[in-house]
């Protein structure tokens, strides 16, 4: 219980200092296990600073998770990921198709009470994404997306289905150069969220299906699928 409550001091930590991605859902795997499988996520909007408009990506990734603990999984993606910025003043409409994108994080279950099966779950996650480079009239832009959270989730397994929701700090972060040079980072105007969902699991517990969805810091939805071996 020592080592959990370290984890959480380094999740708010790591908000502090860096501060949004999907929660990657409840599962915790036992210690070795392995779950492998595809995830989507949307985030149909996320304000930045007011003068530079609204954000919004696409993502598409393989992700991988390990148990180290029964109560600790690390989680890890790679795939690819496009990005939009609009309706800002300072910046034109720029529409950055799909390049590479990877993120990392983890779960720990700080909290379970023995007779009713309610678990509190502390994450931490990072996306970041490199999309292709956007030429508009004479200039060349190139962009970097950067995606934090931590986040603190309530759930309970009812069998098959296993809801929970919960609360985040996040940052998006929108970094770009203009003809390779003045680089400047923009950061999202809201950084408090709420997160709701549910893990659907088939066949032992090996198959998980996971729908998301994601509010006031942001605008998102994300749907996972995935097998534990």
């Amino acid at each position: 219980m020592r080592l959990q409550a370290v984890i959480l001091i380094i999740s708010f930590a790591w908000a502090g200092t860096l501060l949004a991605a999907p929660s990657n859902g409840t599962k915790l795997l036992e210690r070795g296990k392995i779950e492998a499988g595809y995830e989507f996520n949307n985030m149909f909007k996320r304000p930045l600073e007011r003068p530079y408009g609204k954000m919004s990506t696409a993502d598409n990734f393989f992700i991988l998770s390990i148990g180290v603990f029964d109560w600790l999984t690390l989680d890890g993606k790679i795939g690819a990921g496009n990005e939009m910025v609009k309706e800002g003043e300072r910046l034109p409409k720029l529409d950055f198709h799909a390049g590479f994108a990877g993120g990392y994080g983890f779960r720990a279950r700080l909290f379970e009470h023995a007779g009713t099966g309610v678990r509190v779950i502390a994450g931490a996650q990072h996306i970041c994404a490199h999309p292709a480079p956007r030429s508009v009239g004479d200039d060349k832009y190139e962009s970097i997306l950067d995606d934090w959270q931590v986040s603190g989730l309530v759930t309970r397994k009812f069998k098959y289905v296993t809801p929970y929701l919960g609360m985040k700090l996040s940052d998006c972060e929108f970094i770009y150069t203009i003809n390779k040079h003045d680089r400047k980072r923009r950061y999202s105007l809201d950084h408090i969220g709420f997160i709701f969902g549910s893990d659907f699991l088939f066949f032992e517990d090996k198959i998980r299906v996971n729908v998301e969805a994601r509010l006031f810091d942001e605008n998102a939805f994300s749907t996972a699928v995935a097998y534990t071996f």
